[in-house]
């Protein structure tokens, strides 16, 4: 179901009765999950909290089927498959859920994460399986592990499989791990005594809700001693695999920057440098200490990309190889319910003028001016004369002379009066009513240029790919002044995408600039957009774009006053 990409429909916090009534239900199905025969109410509370958030995610398949999946703690918790409520792995490892279960080789682990179907012959372990049903829920683990790694769905029964000589397609796949909806989620795969310390410290739970002894369950002394010390070793192996990751760089690191995001929402874009010393290493709390290098992530560039890829925040990055966070995401699942480690307002407070200098710094210096250059499109009639260039294909005049000279020596014969003109070149250069059997050099080229249209090519500065602009009149940044209701100004800059400039980066940049409001606005007759400022910024914009960023002067149309 989760093996291939799938596309988020709705995000929605879970109302209180429906969270009720999931948890009803979880109890009545996934008791059959575990080899006790009854599950933890302390532990289903947790996965199906009352008053912390948990969110339902409906996602489309892709097989354009709808999939709706429960997530709480930024974990999955369940997903629905037809009338089930089906746990994630995350769920069944914190319930220590293990039965029934297939026993397959780790190769096949692999196969299966690919989407591939769970096949019979792979199944190890048929000795100890008895009976099933079609449609029954099974988990699926390795041999070399008791861990479950993933859950599917049978498409025969017992006697089905049993009469083919356990051949073909036993079940589908719901759910593994790797898998879009395992991604969705912290927990990483655990090992074997952190399941069973978690197994133990359940069946601790159930014990104590049921009123039982741990010693009702043994014969004697000696057994008990023996089962004490064994839950002790396991808790003790549980609860510090828990704090070592809790307290692992990686977690640092995570809480660090999620404070910092909380306490530098207002002061964005600014310089990674910039962010780093002043919100994220103050967020650290006093008894840890956050340094980098001693994570997986080695240096702060790699764990900023990391969590650009989690969709958190955006980089940029200027020539002189200067990064900075331009946004975040403050609606991110990571930062709902999230409070920040520390109280550093104050801090926050004293940097806020230095962030903002260091944003308009920043915008600066990763600005460059694009190359503009006239080109011409090739059409569909020349294409045929250009061989080797399609349709629509940008040209430079100087190409174009080289090419029809290319062309008129392979096909044309010249002579004292100019170019004898072949049929399909006279076709496509001459007019109706025009006889003409040759033309001079001059006149050709002239004719072949005259014949295409013209566009303006941008490349370089902010264009990851080239951009065409079709017409004679190269782009130009147009700013004017406009007169509102009480007397008041405001200053209108159109044009800005056509250069590369980022409009919602410029409208911050301009505001802290200007010390006036900026915002984005749309013109309902053009439906292009443009930037506005408040108050008559003529000057300081001809400051900026001529002598601060290096705008030539004929691509801009700006009022002297």
């Amino acid at each position: 179901m989760f093996s291939k990409s799938i596309k988020l429909k709705s995000d929605t916090m879970t109302k209180l009765g429906e969270r009720k009534k999931l948890k009803k239900q979880s109890v009545v199905e996934w008791v059959t999950f575990s080899s006790r025969g009854t599950l933890s109410n302390e532990c289903i509370d947790r996965l199906f909290p009352l008053k912390d958030p948990m969110f339902t995610k409906k996602f489309q398949g892709a097989e354009r089927q709808m999939l709706t999946a429960y997530i709480s703690s930024s974990n999955p918790i369940a997903f629905e498959f037809g009338s089930h409520l089906v746990p994630s792995l995350q769920t069944c490892w914190a319930l220590g859920l293990d039965k029934p279960v297939f026993v397959v080789g780790a190769p096949v682990i692999e196969i299966l994460s690919r989407g591939a179907a769970l096949m019979a012959p792979g199944v190890l372990n048929w000795d100890l399986i008895e009976n099933f049903e079609r449609g029954d829920i099974y988990f699926i683990c390795a041999h070399t592990s008791i861990v479950p790694v993933a859950i599917c769905s049978l498409l025969m029964n017992f006697e089905e499989a049993k009469s083919c000589g356990f051949k073909g397609k036993l079940a589908n796949i719901l759910h593994i791990v790797g898998d879009e909806l395992f991604k969705l989620g912290k927990l990483t795969v655990p090992s074997e005594e952190e399941l069973l310390a978690s197994k133990t410290a359940n069946e601790l739970n159930i014990l104590e809700e049921n009123g039982e002894s741990v010693a009702d369950k043994v014969e004697n002394e000696d057994e008990y001693a023996n089962y004490s010390k064994d839950i002790v070793s396991n808790e003790e192996a549980g609860v510090d695999g828990i704090e070592s990751r809790s307290k692992s760089m990686e977690e640092i690191l995570e809480l660090c920057l999620l404070s910092a995001v909380k306490l530098c929402k207002n002061n964005f874009p600014i310089l990674c440098s910039t962010f780093q010393s002043q919100y994220m290493i103050p967020s650290c709390p006093d008894d840890l200490n956050m340094d980098v290098k001693k994570s997986c992530f080695k240096k702060m560039s790699v764990f900023y990309k990391e969590y650009e890829s989690k969709g958190l925040i955006k980089l940029s990055v200027s020539d002189k190889d200067v990064w900075s966070i331009t946004s975040a995401d403050l609606s991110h699942e990571l930062l709902r319910g999230f409070k920040p480690l520390k109280d550093v307002s104050q801090i926050t407070a004293d940097s806020s003028n230095d962030c903002s200098e260091d944003a308009n710094e920043n915008f600066l210096e990763s600005f460059v001016f694009p190359e503009i250059s006239s080109v011409l499109l090739v059409s569909k009639s020349f294409s045929s004369v250009f061989k080797d260039f399609e349709k629509g294909q940008a040209l430079t005049s100087n190409e174009v002379r080289s090419l029809v000279k290319e062309y008129v020596l392979k096909n044309c014969e010249s002579d004292a009066k100019g170019v004898l003109l072949d049929p399909h070149l006279a076709s496509l250069l001459l007019k109706k009513n025009e006889n003409l059997t040759h033309l001079s050099w001059q006149e050709l080229n002239q004719r072949s240029i005259d014949s295409l249209q013209p566009a303006y090519q941008i490349q370089g500065g902010s264009f990851i790919k080239p951009s065409l602009i079709k017409g004679q009149s190269h782009p130009i940044l147009k700013v004017t002044t406009q007169k509102r209701a009480g007397n008041k100004h405001v200053t209108l800059i159109q044009n800005l995408d056509k250069f590369g400039i980022n409009m919602k980066l410029f409208a911050r940049f301009l505001q802290n600039l200007a010390a006036s409001s900026s915002s984005i606005n749309e013109d309902k007759a053009s439906k292009f957009e443009y930037v506005q400022v408040q108050g008559n910024q003529i000057k300081l914009l001809r400051k900026l774009f001529f002598d601060q960023m290096k705008f030539p002067p004929k691509y801009v149309d700006i009022p002297i006053k």
